[in-house]
């Protein structure tokens, strides 16, 4: 049972509009540390992808990530 003196965590926002250049950039560099991640940016890395992917052709992706 939660008592009267319960506080919610705080919840951090953060609104930016990345440019295309910004988030080539972070693509690149979370792939190439990928395995260094720590645990919790799983989603943000997922939204980079998907940004790439939806942007570029399957070969643009291939040389874009090699």
């Amino acid at each position: 049972m939660i008592g009267y003196n319960y506080k919610e965590p705080p919840q951090f926002k953060l609104t930016y509009n990345f440019t295309s250049d910004e988030i080539k950039i972070l693509a690149r560099f979370l792939r190439s540390k990928e395995s260094e991640l720590p645990k919790g940016l799983e989603f943000f890395t997922k939204a980079l992808d998907d940004s790439i992917y939806s942007s570029l052709t399957l070969d643009e992706i291939k040389d874009f990530y090699s």
